[in-house]
């Protein structure tokens, strides 16, 4: 906004000296770079500039800079400069734990199960999570109705999109089938290790496309407790951060469930 501002104002003088004098430059979504040419122009004279003065420059993108075709190669080069960090997903306990503070901050008084329910079903993203308790703070505002785990489920249903359900027998069906082993293979209590995948992918779905709680799941899977199915959750999101053949076939049984 404020370089539009000023190809608008054309004060392109206060402008560099405002960037180019930080002590810390924090610039978020970096990849929206691409179509804007005069932007990366000034962005590069402005990041030398804070580099040569050693000023912190802190940047952020959806993807590692290899993957930022439309840039070029010396702001690609400059990125790789320094400390290059995933930010992973948050866990389970920390999505809860940022629900809890968020709904303390707006004075919702919501229980700890139904904060682990709300972190269950939104797995994914924090702004989802924030943008959650927002919609129940003014849907209570509005109705002011108790917290029900029904009200929570609207509001779970609103934040996510309204998708096709999907049932876990369904997804056994199609996992079974993917890496041929049978339903009551995946159901039993085998420690295998022919298993071990194909059911953590199995519990890896239920959480993403069923509104079944982390319990229900383990007990439909041969017993195993919640921690068991937290596990496999986080296992199996961090190979699909390395193997791109499971990710082409966890997206492919996604897409034929969700038919």
């Amino acid at each position: 906004n404020h370089f539009i501002s000023t190809i608008r104002s054309n004060k392109w003088d206060e402008f560099r000296n405002l960037y180019r004098s930080l002590d810390v430059l924090l610039l978020d979504d970096i990849q929206f770079f691409e179509n804007l040419q005069g932007c990366r122009e000034e962005f590069f004279h402005t990041f030398n500039a804070l580099y040569n003065a050693r000023k912190q420059i802190v940047i952020t993108s959806d993807c590692p800079p290899e993957s930022l075709k439309s840039l070029e190669d010396r702001l690609v080069s400059r990125f790789k400069w320094g400390l290059l960090c995933s930010v992973d997903s948050p866990t389970l306990e920390t999505r809860v734990a940022i629900i809890e503070k968020k709904a303390s901050l707006m004075n919702i008084n919501l229980t700890h199960d139904f904060a682990s329910y709300l972190a269950e079903h939104i797995p994914s993203n924090v702004r989802e999570l924030e943008g959650a308790i927002v919609r129940l703070g003014k849907e209570l505002k509005v109705t002011r109705n108790a917290i029900t785990l029904d009200f929570i489920k609207k509001v779970i249903r609103e934040i996510t999109g309204n998708k096709k359900s999907v049932s876990i027998e369904a997804i056994l069906y199609a996992v079974s089938d993917r890496f041929n082993v049978s339903i009551s293979q995946l159901q039993s209590k085998s420690r295998t290790r022919s298993l071990t995948l194909p059911r953590q992918i199995t519990m890896y779905l239920s959480r993403k496309l069923t509104n079944m709680s982390l319990t229900e799941i383990g007990g439909f899977l041969g017993g195993r407790d919640h921690s068991t199915v937290i596990h496999a959750d986080e296992k199996i999101m961090e190979l699909l951060k390395k193997d791109k053949n499971l990710l082409f076939v966890l997206q492919k049984i996604e897409s034929e469930l969700q038919r």
